[in-house]
């Protein structure tokens, strides 16, 4: 397995479903951040709003975690 820095992602929306299933597992987790981003505002257009929630959601999950993370959780 290789980490999702390491893989080859050819374009945003791969890798932000990549993420969107780390914090949430389930066949709907970038869907579900896809609606709420229709719902806000986006200046910059849809897809930059999702990366946003989407690194909010991880950012909050990797502190929570008190520094111990396993990178293997994170593995695709």
């Amino acid at each position: 397995m290789k980490v999702a820095a390491e893989r080859l992602y050819t374009d945003w929306k791969g890798l932000s479903e990549h993420f969107a299933r780390v914090i949430e597992d389930g066949g709907f987790a970038y869907s579900a951040y896809e609606n709420r981003a229709k719902g806000l505002e986006c200046k910059a257009g849809v897809m930059p709003k999702i990366a946003e929630l989407i690194q909010r959601d991880f950012d909050a999950k990797w502190f929570s975690d008190g520094g111990n993370n396993d990178k293997e959780q994170y593995r695709s």
